[in-house]
């Protein structure tokens, strides 16, 4: 159970899923005066077409993930909150990054955007053939999926 005020954590991509997730979350700390916090995870395969990342490749990857969590922080205070912070994570497993920052918080919610196929969501509730995130969670998950004919922030951009 969700006792509010909590942090609320906010796992964001390049998807219009991650919009409706930011507005969602913006609007529920809003009703509760909770801190809001965003992450975006980046990979840690090392490899690039089969090679080692070179320093520039890795350093456009920290550009991409700032260029991103810029974004997300910018259509959540046009919608009426700054977030209070924003987390690049690094790892092998998005899902289990986005728990483990959830944890280190201590954010009794997790809002993750989801689109029709449901692959991140799925992932994180499999325990057997997937990351079974949420088993290792000491928060609450919520999986906002957006609704039909909503337009994100990238869709408007181009």
């Amino acid at each position: 159970m969700v006792f509010f005020p909590t942090a609320i954590l906010v796992g964001v991509d390049h998807t219009r899923e991650s919009t409706h997730a930011v507005l969602t979350a913006v609007e529920l700390c809003q009703a509760t005066n909770s801190p809001l916090h965003l992450a975006h995870v980046k990979l840690t395969s090392g490899l690039l077409r089969g090679r080692p990342m070179t320093p520039s490749q890795r350093g456009a990857t920290d550009d991409e993930a700032d260029a991103i969590l810029q974004e997300f922080s910018t259509v959540a205070t046009e919608a009426g909150l700054a977030p209070t912070d924003v987390h690049v994570r690094y790892g092998e497993n998005t899902e289990r990054e986005l728990v483990r920052l959830q944890n280190e918080l201590s954010a009794g919610l997790l809002v993750i955007g989801e689109g029709a196929t449901g692959n991140l969501a799925a992932r994180m509730f499999q325990s057997q053939h997937g990351s079974g995130a949420v088993d290792r969670s000491t928060g609450s998950v919520l999986v906002v999926r957006p609704p039909e004919g909503f337009v994100g922030r990238r869709d408007q951009t181009g």
